[in-house]
């Protein structure tokens, strides 16, 4: 395929000409002779300028010599450098890592679950009627006018003062286990704002128990 209207061997050989061809000329200044003259004029003084390629002289210094040269002024360098670090630190002395100190021996007290101040009260209420499951436990929380209290905070509390059910008093102030308690002696408390409850015994002992009723301990504080 021709480029630029020239064959492709012709680009080729000279591709191969510019390669091989000296890139290095010398100049210098000779008269312009015209093309008739040549042939029989030449200059006195100067002697016919020989038509031999000059090669450029070799350059100094080589590289690999330059290169060597490098690495030693580096070497010399880090060796000095070194013997000076090694003159001005002084020598590491090993460090003893401090022994941990011992730890203070607490004695946590274990606290002592709160005493029942009044055995629980059973009775018929409206509603949720006495359930049919053992150990399970309904009731109802009343003050001193025998007004339901609604969102009093129930807490059923095994003997050692783990909470094991916590309920809330619906609008009707009743209250109802979802399931039933194992046997065993509980602590029965009520939370509600501006009133004050005594902390109830109950005993499950496997069998049905009556509805719980709650009443505040006095009246209304506010």
């Amino acid at each position: 395929m021709p480029i630029n209207e020239q064959p492709l061997e012709k680009w080729i050989l000279a591709f191969f000409n510019s390669i091989y061809s000296p890139s290095i000329y010398i100049w210098q200044k000779t008269p312009q002779l015209l093309g008739f003259e040549e042939d029989f004029y030449q200059p006195q003084d100067q002697p016919p300028m020989p038509k031999d390629h000059i090669e450029p002289e070799a350059k100094e210094p080589k590289l690999e010599e330059y290169l060597a040269s490098i690495d030693e002024d580096r070497k010399e360098k880090s060796e000095k450098l070194k013997k000076q670090s090694d003159r001005e630190t002084p020598p590491i002395e090993e460090k003893q890592e401090p022994k941990p100190e011992p730890k203070p021996k607490f004695q946590l007290e274990r606290q002592k679950p709160p005493e029942a101040t009044a055995d629980a009260e059973f009775g018929e209420i409206p509603m949720p009627k006495t359930p049919q499951t053992p150990n399970k436990v309904v009731g109802m929380v009343f003050n001193q006018e025998g007004k339901m209290i609604e969102n009093a905070i129930i807490e059923i509390q095994d003997k050692n003062g783990n909470a094991v059910r916590a309920l809330r008093t619906n609008r009707l102030g009743q209250f109802e286990t979802a399931t039933a308690l194992s046997d065993g002696e509980y602590l029965v408390t009520v939370e509600k704002d501006e009133y004050d409850f005594d902390i109830l015994k109950l005993e499950a002992k496997g069998e049905i128990l009556e509805p719980l009723i709650i009443r505040t301990k006095g009246a209304n504080n506010a």
